[in-house]
C-alpha cells in the first residue's frame, strides 16, 4: 500500500548515499523511488537494522524476497535490484515489531553482499534517472494518465486520492512506478518494473499491465451484470408463480 508520494528534485542531490548500505529484506511488496510506503518489521535482524540506521543517517537499501515464505532469507533468496530509502517514521509495537514508513530515493543494483550478520549489508551502485524530453515518452505519459484515471474509476481498491496524486506527477518514470505499485499485479511483475531502467521500456510494460487490469475489471463488471440480471429474472418468475398460486 502506498501512503504518499513526494517528488523532490533536490532530494537525491542533498542526500549522500553511501557505497555500502544495510539491506532490509521485505516480503510481498516492492518499494519504488519517491513513494512513501508503510512496512512491518518483525524479524530480529531487521529490527536491529532499523534501530542502528536511526542512530546514523536513516538510509537503508530495500530488497524484495523472491519467496515470501522464507523466514530467514539467504543472499540467493533476494532480488539484486532494489531501492535506496530513507526511514521517515518508526512506531515500536508491544510485541517487539516495528511499523515503519520509508520513502524511496533511487534504484540501486547490488555489486556484492559484504556481510550476513548481524544483518545483511551490500556494496551498491545507485541508479539515477535522467529524463530527457521525448515525443514518444510524452505520448505514453499522457496515455498512462488517462488509463490510470479509467482504472481508478473502475477498481474499488484504488482510491480517488491516488488519481489526484497521479495528476500532479510530472516525471513519466514516477507515474509508471506509482501505477505499478498500486494496481493488481504480482510481486514478480512489480519487481520487473523496478528493474526496467530504460524509461520507454518501463512505460510500455506498465501500459501493458494497466490495460490487462482494465480488461479484467471490465470482464468482471460484465459477469456481475449478467449474474444480477439472472437473479432479477429468477426473482420475477418466483414472484409471478406465487401470484398465480394466490
Amino acid at each position: 500500500m502506498v501512503i504518499g508520494f513526494r517528488s523532490d528534485k533536490t532530494l537525491k542531490e542533498r542526500i549522500y548515499i553511501p557505497s555500502e548500505l544495510p539491506i532490509l529484506p521485505i516480503r510481498g511488496t516492492v518499494v519504488y523511488p519517491d513513494l512513501i510506503v508503510p512496512l512491518i518489521v518483525g524479524r530480529e535482524k531487521s529490527v536491529r537494522l532499523i534501530d542502528e540506521a536511526l542512530q546514523r543517517d536513516k538510509i537503508i537499501g530495500v530488497l524484495t524476497q523472491k519467496n515470501p515464505d522464507i523466514e530467514d532469507p539467504d543472499l540467493d533468496d533476494l532480488y539484486t535490484t532494489g531501492t535506496v530509502a530513507t526511514i521517515m517514521k518508526v512506531v515500536k509495537m508491544v510485541d517487539g515489531s516495528q511499523r515503519i514508513g520509508v520513502q524511496g530515493i533511487t534504484r540501486f543494483k547490488v555489486i556484492e553482499f559484504t556481510r550476513k550478520e548481524p544483518y545483511l549489508s551490500a556494496k551498491i551502485l545507485p541508479i539515477f534517472e535522467d529524463y530527457q524530453k521525448d515525443i514518444e515518452i510524452d505520448a505514453m505519459f499522457i496515455n498512462l494518465k488517462n488509463l490510470y484515471k479509467k482504472a481508478v474509476e473502475m477498481a474499488p481498491y484504488l482510491s480517488q486520492e491516488l488519481q489526484q496524486v497521479a495528476l500532479k506527477i510530472e516525471h513519466p518514470g514516477n507515474l509508471a512506478d506509482l501505477i505499478a505499485s498500486t494496481i493488481n499485479i504480482s510481486v514478480a511483475e512489480k519487481q520487473e518494473i523496478l528493474e526496467k531502467i530504460d524509461l520507454k521500456e518501463r512505460l510500455k510494460r506498465v501500459t501493458y499491465f494497466i490495460n490487462r487490469e482494465i480488461e479484467t475489471l471490465e470482464l468482471s463488471s460484465k459477469i456481475q451484470s449478467h449474474v444480477r440480471e439472472g437473479i432479477d429474472k429468477t426473482q420475477r418468475e418466483y414472484y409471478l408463480r406465487e401470484q398465480l398460486k394466490a
